[in-house]
């Protein structure tokens, strides 16, 4: 381990170093997620739980129609905006290929 966090370089205290995952940076917070988070901010008069995002999803605390928990995962808006303008700009040069051809690549993205 270096010492420095992964995100602004900064030296992480010696008091933090041991123990795993856990650093004084500010871009690193603990939240409050899981199957019993909404009930425990709700006794404290907070709102819903926090999301985060990690690998390419938001991950939200759901419940699901029979009441159970689950972790609701959706696509971060920007990866979806970037993808959607792919699909676009690739659509602008297909346009005048036949109709069949551009479904057919419409399909397989």
């Amino acid at each position: 381990m270096t010492g420095l966090c992964a995100w602004c370089e900064e030296p992480i205290p010696a008091q933090a170093r041991p123990v795993p995952g856990v650093s004084e940076c500010p871009h690193t917070r603990l939240i409050e997620f899981g199957r019993f988070a909404a009930r425990d901010r709700a006794a404290q008069g907070l709102g819903k739980p926090e999301t985060f995002d990690f690998r390419g999803f938001t991950h939200i605390c759901a419940r699901s129609k029979s009441g159970r928990f689950w972790v609701k995962r959706i696509t971060i808006p920007k990866r979806m905006r970037a993808k959607l303008k792919e699909v676009k700009d690739q659509l602008r040069r297909r346009m005048h290929q036949p109709i069949p051809a551009q479904g057919r690549w419409l399909a397989s993205v």
